[in-house]
């Protein structure tokens, strides 16, 4: 086989893999399908345009990798009439092109070849799907060559231990000590970065605690903060380059004291930032790769979004569980975002007691639709016992987060409401979108998982039903003639 484009006859209009070497007996999958293959393999036929995910346990493991559920991945963008020809390394455990030619080059195999094999060639698993997990990492390429650091030209490989990027701790160790009213007996840890979750809920108290710290002390804190955040997002060949933030510190630099607790609440400054990041980091390496072109950048949050659907491969196919925490990071990053969806504060005035005066926000709705789409493709290929029998604590913490994400949606729905009463209903279209959007998530969780995520909005307005009838009925006053209206 020599190293060259070809054309396949019609009976190969889609790309064929050919895969040697994987010792009899090895799990092998592409994209949804997989199965143990025996001697008589040769690969894969009829595998369509777009991403795939190659993933394997070779038999040669140990029985505890085995067990483990640990395997390795191969990202690979195909095309039609393409022929991929890959040879299992097993000291490397990784595929390597025939001949050593470029990874990425098309060989030269005639259609009469093809035919020979074609009975040892294991069809393409067709999966509605798959499409749906991938449908923004096939129209731009470039967030996957950005977190495994390749290109075109070389491969997207990792395995269940793969390390993600971690994020920065925006405020130093030095500030919490000078910042605490107590300065002794805090258990911090000796680095900035990695800090334990809880270490960095007790960190959150104690800056709230030292919010009335000196003028001294803010000015130089502040500074620091700024050049943490601010960093450029250094690339590493040794983890998956995804997108770090801090969840647990979710404040703009110039934050103190009452302000850190409202930015902890409401995470929208932080996704605001983590959003922008993500497609600054894929607009700096497509242009390191002489391949940005501003024209196919699309939304504003793709990128991120991209990443969102990379993520949850690797956690769902590849069982990275550095990936599962990251997903579900960002999940609880969309769902604490209240203001970009218009909800005000849980404290706040009623929308109805609002001077007309002030002006009104106008909320950011798209981003959260596409995060509610993305999310129920991928709610829809997760095993229905995932969260029961795997997942019991992660579970309890996502009903959580999404029990608050609908709650921040019906606030964001009355707000908008009174105060746009006299608008077109043309404009309602957004939050009819986000509604569906919810609606939609919620049927499926329902269906899979048996979730009842709008089972607290049953019960209220049945408890107000019941509030509504009789002498309990609400009285509405005239406060002009003083006249009661009971109903």
């Amino acid at each position: 086989m020599h190293a060259h484009a070809h054309k396949a006859s019609d009976a190969w209009k889609n790309a064929c893999w050919l895969l040697s070497g994987l010792p009899r007996g090895s799990y092998l999958g592409l994209d949804m399908g997989s199965a143990r293959i025996d001697t008589k393999f040769q690969g894969y036929k009829d595998v369509p345009p777009g991403l795939h995910c190659l993933t394997w346990q070779a038999a040669s493991n140990s029985e505890e990798m085995v067990t483990a559920g640990v395997r390795t991945a191969l990202f690979l963008y195909t095309s039609s009439e393409q022929t991929v020809a890959r040879e299992y390394d097993q000291k490397a455990d990784a595929w390597h092109t025939i001949g050593h030619v470029d990874d990425h080059a098309d060989v030269i195999v005639s259609p009469e070849y093809l035919e020979t094999i074609k009975t040892q060639l294991a069809p393409y698993t067709s999966d509605p799907h798959w499409r749906s997990l991938v449908i923004r990492l096939n129209t731009n390429h470039i967030t996957l060559y950005r977190v495994f650091q390749c290109t075109a030209k070389t491969d997207a490989s990792c395995d269940s231990f793969s390390p993600l990027a971690q994020h920065e701790d925006f405020t130093s160790d030095q500030e919490l000590r000078r910042n605490s009213p107590k300065q002794q007996g805090i258990p911090l840890s000796s680095g900035t970065t990695h800090r334990r979750t809880q270490d960095a809920r007790d960190d959150v108290d104690i800056l709230v605690e030292g919010a009335h710290s000196d003028h001294e002390s803010d000015k130089s804190s502040s500074s620091d903060d700024t050049a943490s955040f601010t960093h450029t997002q250094n690339f590493s060949m040794d983890q998956l380059n995804f997108t770090p933030f801090p969840l647990q510190r979710s404040w703009p630099p110039e934050a103190r004291g009452l302000q850190r607790t409202k930015y902890s609440q409401d995470k929208s400054w932080l996704l605001d930032q983590v959003i922008k990041r993500a497609q600054a980091a894929d607009q700096s390496y497509a242009r390191s790769l002489a391949r940005w072109n501003k024209n196919s950048e699309g939304a504003e949050y793709d990128a991120l979004l991209r990443e969102m659907e990379l993520v949850f491969v690797l956690f769902q196919q590849v069982n990275n569980a550095d990936a599962c925490n990251h997903w579900l990071a960002l999940i609880t990053l969309f769902c604490k975002a209240a203001s970009r969806l218009g909800a005000p504060e849980i404290y706040a005035l009623h929308p109805c007691e609002w001077q007309p005066e002030l002006p009104d926000h106008e909320p950011q709705l798209e981003a959260h639709i596409a995060f509610l789409q993305l999310l129920t493709s991928q709610m829809q290929v997760l095993p229905e016992n995932l969260w029961t029998d795997q997942l019991i604590v992660e579970q309890d913490r996502l009903l959580t987060d999404l029990a608050e994400l609908r709650s921040n949606i019906a606030r964001a729905l009355g707000a908008y409401a009174a105060t746009h009463k006299d608008s077109q209903s043309h404009v309602y279209q957004p939050h009819d979108k986000l509604v569906n959007a919810w609606s939609a998530f919620s049927a499926t969780t329902k269906d899979r998982f048996q979730w009842t995520l709008d089972a607290s909005l049953d019960e209220e307005i049945e408890a107000l039903n019941e509030v509504e009838q009789g002498e309990d009925a609400p009285v509405i006053v005239d406060i002009h003639t003083q006249t009661s209206y009971t109903f």
